[in-house]
Order: structure tokens, then sequence, then C-alpha cells
């Protein structure tokens, strides 16, 4: 009899706690937002209020926090030093050599966004100037200059005066410009969606590129890419086996 006491006890302990979740949920959830910055606070002014009540303890936590802080800060300085001469030595390698081991290198297709809003001419001139200069073939690279459509005049003289001076340069230099539509959020992101919806029907629609194949790039509008950036993300892309469950940055 005890043991099916018991027994009965532990199955219905679940029911309980679930009955008793639902008529707390609202504290739970606040108790659980609140447990992260109690827990932060209490060890940040552990060293005061903890000096009345256990000094020894203090002493050694102090101790303990200075010997963590010394090397979190040597490591972060030995892997900023590996990470900048890293940096130097992808800037220098030719990535496009190890792409053109790839048999189907050649079918890629880099889609490049730039969402702008009342940005200079000049900064988007310079833009487009570090994607000619990629040394990967430009009859692969497709631009599209995504503007707003609320930036009125001035966005279309900007759209109409950039084209003359790289249209040759790319497969496409697309003007985009983004709508104010109901229920959206107005911004990058909405601006870069419709950008992007646009250059699917002109380029894989239309041009019939390959979808699977085609890799869009987001910039900003001050952005300026080293010459070897195209070549090496189309490595990295082609190596990996999880390209399409990835976002490369």
């Amino acid at each position: 009899f005890r043991k099916l006491k018991s027994v009965k006890l532990l199955l219905t302990m679940p029911f309980n706690f679930l009955n008793w979740y639902q008529h707390n949920e609202k504290k739970v959830h606040r108790c659980l937002e609140i447990l992260p910055g109690f827990i932060s606070w209490s060890l940040i002014l552990f060293p005061i209020w903890g000096s009345f009540i256990i000094p020894l303890v203090v002493a050694y936590y102090i101790i303990a926090f200075d010997v963590y802080w010394f090397y979190r800060s040597l490591s972060l300085a030995i892997l900023n030093l590996i990470s900048y001469f890293k940096i130097r030595a992808s800037q220098k390698y030719d990535w496009l050599k190890d792409v053109k081991g790839f048999g189907d290198w050649t079918k890629l297709h880099h889609i490049v966004i730039i969402p702008t809003f009342n940005e200079p001419i000049y900064m988007l001139k310079r833009n487009l100037q570090s994607i000619f200069k990629q040394s990967f073939p430009k009859n692969q690279i497709s631009v599209v200059l995504a503007f707003e459509q609320r930036e009125g005049t001035a966005a279309k003289i900007k759209a109409q005066a950039l084209p003359q001076d790289f249209q040759q340069s790319f497969t496409n230099l697309i003007c985009t410009f983004h709508p104010d539509l109901p229920g959206e959020i107005t911004g990058k992101s909405s601006n870069t969606a419709w950008a992007a919806k646009i250059a699917k029907r002109i380029i894989i629609d239309k041009q019939k590129k390959i979808l699977n194949q085609t890799i869009i790039t987001l910039l900003d509008a001050d952005s300026c890419l080293n010459e070897e950036y195209l070549a090496c993300l189309s490595y990295k892309f082609l190596e990996n086996p999880l390209r399409y469950n990835v976002i490369f940055q």
C-alpha cells in the first residue's frame, strides 16, 4: 500500500506542478526576468556588502577576479594579433586561383545589394568603385542600388547619374525605389527585401541565372570592399558542404 501511495504521488507531481505553474505563470516569468540582473548586481556589489559579512571570502574573490581578468585580457590581446595577421594574409592571398579549382565556379553569380537613403553620391561611387576593382570576374556580378521612394528627386538624380558611370562595369546595375507600404516597418530591412525581390525577378527569373549558385551580399552605403572580398567569399561558399544553411559575415 505504501509503495502504491508513493507511485501515485510521483505520478501526480507533474500535474500538480503544471497546475501550480498555470496559476503562477506571470510571477514565475517575472522572477526569471529578475534573476540574471539580481545575480549580476549581487556579484558586482559583493566586494562591498561581503566585506562586512565574510571579508576573507571577498579577498579570495577579488584575487580570483584579478587573475581571471588578466587571463581574459592576455588571451584577447593574443587573439587580436593573430586575427590581424590572418586578415592581412587573406587580403594578399590569390583567392581566385583557389576558386578556379572548382568545376562549377563559372556558374556563380553575385548580387550585391546596397540600400541607401540620403547618402551623398560620392559615397555610393566609392562603394561601386570598390566592387569594380574586385578580382572576381565582373560578368558574374550584379549590383542593386536600393533607394527609398520617399527620398524624392535626389534619389532619381543619383539613380540617373550612377548607371552612366558604371553601367558597362557589371552584368546588371539595377536601381530600385522602395515605396512606403501599409503595415510595413520603414527601414533598411524592408528596403533590402524589396530590392531582393526585384533582383530575383530580373536576374533569376528573366535572365535565367541559377538560384542555388547565386550569392546575395548586403552592403552599407559607406562600405568599401577589399579587392579579394568576393573571390574569398566565392571560395568559402564553394568549399562549404552546408553552404545553403549558413550566413557569411
